[in-house]
C-alpha cells in the first residue's frame, strides 16, 4: 500500500496499480486501499475498474472524500451517456 501511494503521489500510475491491487488483496477491509486503486485505474483510463474500486471505497468508509463522491457521479454519468 505505502509504495502504491508513493507512486500515486508522483503520478506513476502504471507502477501504482499492481501495488494497490496487492494492498486490496492483503487487506480488503481497508477503504483507503480501494481509494488508491480507484485513482490508479481512473488515471489509466480504466473507467469500469475505477468505478468498482471507488464504490468499494464508498461502501467501507463512513467519511468519504468528496472527490470520490463527485468522481463516481461523473463516471456514472459518462457511462450512461457515451
Amino acid at each position: 500500500g505505502q509504495r502504491g501511494w508513493y507512486f500515486i503521489g508522483v503520478k506513476d500510475f502504471e507502477r501504482a496499480l499492481p501495488d494497490m491491487e496487492e494492498a486490496v488483496n492483503l487487506n480488503p477491509e481497508a477503504a483507503d486501499n480501494y481509494y488508491g486503486l480507484g485513482l490508479a485505474q481512473d488515471a489509466l483510463g480504466n473507467t469500469q475498474s475505477a468505478l468498482e474500486a471507488y464504490r468499494q471505497y464508498l461502501g467501507l468508509t463512513s467519511n468519504p472524500d468528496s472527490y470520490v463522491v463527485d468522481r463516481v457521479g461523473e463516471l456514472e454519468q459518462s457511462a450512461d451517456n457515451p
